[in-house]
């Protein structure tokens, strides 16, 4: 994993707001590093979803999650998610508005774990969320013109969101990526023992790296610099997987784990796994950081079966080949055997000898002297 660039969220600050800031004499990077004028507070979700496929071949779906509490969206003309290319691969899959589920309440106060209401306000794209007749935020839905995305050449793929400068209050968005937008941030390693648990098992490791701007170029750390950054309040962190699967490790560790209330969350995200009745369960792993955070790092390792159609069939095909050849074998040896036994007895009757009797003689012998 060493090498892999970092998820970055950064705000772009509105121009009124930006010329207003007061430069010290201090150079840009001692300025970032102490004063932070281009700061805005926010708060950060994300959710790791790698929930069981019953694809052939594959063995797991992953969804990215990122919903951001924006405080101040008036200070804000937009917000930008950069997220790195992988193996020469730039990130296409696009980006998923989940506002429209959130418009559930037991979805909505699920997602926040409070007890929200939730109501239309302006137009049908801004909801009023409140928890105890009080403003708790306003969820904001986009429209395809609310949002873009851009190459930056050799780094990734960067989506930008506008912010709406009609709000009064914080301002909430959450979007999902598709599990191609995690490929950097995620490897599998063989067991270092026996060849039939490394055939039957692996071991996936999530680094996960938000806002490292040491693991990103100059190019970009300087353009994040001149537009603003997130100071974050809080920021939760939730890896959502089979019960089935073992953490073998965690760094830090996780807080709080729960078995997931699949018949809520089956609302919010339509798959095949959370609507099934067999499945043995769901598990979320909580991690929360908090005050001022600037960055936050988050690994996981994880021990699952590799249960596919695909893998089963091959077992078969393995079992079927050692059982034909175990047959031929023992068909070979066997025909090698009595052909040999065959040879050897035809010879011992084809060489001329004749049996000799107990008392010496032959038995011709015998009888002539008895007939004398």
């Amino acid at each position: 994993m060493a090498g892999r660039s970092s998820i970055v969220i950064w705000p772009t600050i509105n121009e009124k707001i930006n010329s207003n800031k007061k430069f010290s004499k201090f150079t840009k990077k001692s300025m970032w590093e102490s004063s932070f004028p281009n700061s805005q507070q926010a708060d950060l979700h994300i959710n790791i979803w790698r929930l069981p496929s019953k694809g052939i071949g594959k063995i797991h779906d992953h969804f990215f999650d990122i919903g951001i509490m924006i405080y101040n969206p008036k200070e804000i003309s937009k917000f930008n998610i950069f997220i790195p290319k992988h193996n020469g691969t730039y990130y296409s899959g696009g980006i998923q508005d989940l506002v429209p589920y959130m418009k559930d309440v037991s979805v909505l106060s699920s997602v926040f774990n409070e007890d929200l209401g939730i109501n239309v306000i302006n137009d049908a794209y801004q909801h009023r969320v409140s928890k105890d007749d009080e403003l708790f935020c306003i969820l904001n839905e986009l429209t395809h013109s609310d949002y873009d995305m851009s190459i930056i050449e050799g780094e990734g793929v960067v989506f930008s969101v506008l912010v709406p400068d009609n709000i009064n209050g914080k301002v909430y968005f959450r979007l999902r990526m598709k599990g191609e937008a995690l490929l950097g941030c995620i490897s599998e390693e063989k067991l270092a023992n026996s060849y039939l648990q490394r055939f039957l098992s692996r071991v996936e490791i999530t680094d996960l790296q938000i806002n490292e701007l040491r693991t990103i170029s100059k190019r970009l750390r300087d353009e994040i610099r001149d537009k603003g950054e997130f100071v974050f309040n809080k920021v939760h962190i939730f890896y959502v997987c089979s019960s089935d699967n073992e953490i073998l490790v965690n760094s830090p560790q996780y807080g709080v784990c729960r078995y997931l209330e699949c018949d809520v969350w089956k609302k919010y995200i339509d798959h095949a796994y959370l609507n099934s009745k067999r499945h043995n369960g769901v598990l979320a792993y909580h991690w929360k950081f908090k005050g001022d955070v600037k960055s936050c790092l988050v690994l996981i390792k994880n021990k699952y079966d590799r249960t596919t159609c695909l893998l089963w069939l091959r077992y078969a095909v393995i079992v079927l080949f050692f059982t034909v050849a175990l047959g031929c074998m023992s068909n070979y040896i066997y025909d090698t055997g009595r052909e040999w036994l065959q040879q050897k007895r035809g010879s011992e009757n084809s060489s001329g000898e004749i049996p000799v009797s107990p008392l010496g003689g032959s038995k011709k012998g015998s009888v002539e002297n008895g007939s004398n």
